[in-house]
């Protein structure tokens, strides 16, 4: 689900910069990672692989377990199947439960929702009710695909994708990209990390598709330019800030 659709691309915002690459093997990224270290906090690196990412972190970290406006209440209530049913959360945060009426759910856990729901309904119409309550459908973060896609963006994620499907999400390839030369930048331990991806290859030759995880960038070169690539890794703060305000 796109949840900024960017009339422009987030690039235009910091034009004139002409985003391309000039990596053209592995000895190129070698030399250029090594230019990019003015560029780069300390610490930070070119790499050629990420390490693994814990859901259950990821969960954590996006307060998985607190409700929000668009995510949906799994609400099991023991004996009464009539109560036992899935409530999507609404605009203003609410959600309108049989009997009880209008209930205010946004900011809640789900065990401070099960508290007022066995409060409410045991108050006048359950004796000692036993409610379970699950969240379904939580957004874990955002990401930013940018570059020569049709539709770049900033896009909702409720579970970790595929590069290939987050190219989708973003309208597919322009007609000048160059396949060859995706980027995806990932901070790890506060620190930024830059990988290149054969996209080619992963369509063509069935190479791994790696996965892209909630606060990802991922950028698609475009094949007409070639300008310099620690232009492209001045763009990585605006493309991180554009990240942080598409959350709130």
């Amino acid at each position: 689900m796109t949840i900024t659709s960017l009339t422009h691309s987030p690039l235009d915002y910091i034009k004139p910069l002409a985003i391309s690459l000039c990596l053209v093997s592995l000895s190129a990224c070698a030399s250029l990672g090594d230019r990019s270290s003015d560029i780069l906090a300390d610490g930070d690196f070119y790499t050629q692989d990420f390490p693994e990412v814990s859901e259950n972190t990821l969960a954590i970290n996006a307060d998985q377990d607190r409700f929000r406006i668009g995510d949906i209440a799994d609400i099991h209530v023991y004996n009464v199947e009539s109560l036992t049913n899935t409530y999507p959360i609404d605009r203003e945060g609410n959600i309108n439960f049989p009997l009880i009426g209008t209930q205010r759910v946004a900011g809640l856990t789900t065990l401070e929702l099960q508290k007022q729901l066995i409060q409410e309904y045991g108050a006048n119409y359950l004796q000692s009710p036993s409610i379970t309550v699950k969240l379904e459908a939580s957004k874990l973060g955002n990401i930013v695909v940018d570059g020569a896609v049709s539709k770049p963006g900033v896009f909702e994620l409720y579970k970790p994708i595929r590069l290939s499907e987050a190219v989708a999400m973003a309208g597919g390839l322009a007609e000048n990209a160059n396949q060859k030369e995706v980027f995806m930048v990932r901070e790890i331990e506060g620190k930024k990390s830059v990988k290149r991806v054969n996209l080619k290859e992963i369509r063509q030759m069935g190479a791994a598709d790696p996965q892209v995880y909630p606060q990802d960038i991922v950028y698609i070169q475009n094949s007409a330019g070639r300008a310099a690539y620690n232009e492209f890794l001045k763009t990585i703060p605006l493309l991180s800030a554009i990240l942080i305000a598409g959350t709130r």
